[in-house]
């Protein structure tokens, strides 16, 4: 599950030079004052950037719970009632389950989490289903497909 803005990321990849994306740094660079992490939900260590790795057992719900989380930042709201959130705009790439496990799934947690009554999810939240040989084409057009995925 990402959670980043795809379509400035994208846009800004595709402006950058090669001479931008390389810099050399000097200590003085090096030793700057860092600015503030922008947490999207800080208890779990979650914030723009790097990959985070959910690891667990085979139908260990990890992807459940992950989806419960997109819910929770695409809306604003504590993440599993517990850890609050910074609300944000969520990509769910499906590698595995497919649309009818994935809309029963967020229908049912949507539900729970009162969400789909008021409107919070109308931008917020987007999913990319499985495409027809997406393994096989994973590397080619990829980012075409997130950008057209994000939206405007």
């Amino acid at each position: 599950m990402a959670v980043i803005d795809l379509t400035k990321l994208i846009d800004h990849e595709r402006e950058r030079s090669n001479a931008e994306r390389w810099q050399i740094l000097g200590l003085s660079d090096l030793t700057q004052e860092l600015p503030p992490i922008p947490w999207l939900c800080e208890p779990i260590g979650l914030a723009p950037g790097a990959v985070a790795l959910f690891a667990g057992y085979g139908y260990s719900r990890k992807t459940m719970a992950l989806q419960s989380l997109g819910l929770s930042i695409a809306a604003g709201r504590p993440a599993w009632g517990l850890h609050s959130v910074r609300k944000g705009v969520v990509l769910h790439l499906d590698y595995e389950q497919g649309r009818r496990i994935t809309q029963e799934r967020y229908q049912r947690l949507a539900y729970l989490k009162s969400l789909l009554d008021k409107g919070f999810l109308d931008t917020s939240l987007r999913w990319l289903p499985p495409a027809d040989g997406w393994r096989r084409r994973r590397a080619e057009g990829t980012a075409d497909q997130l950008s057209a995925a994000a939206g405007p």
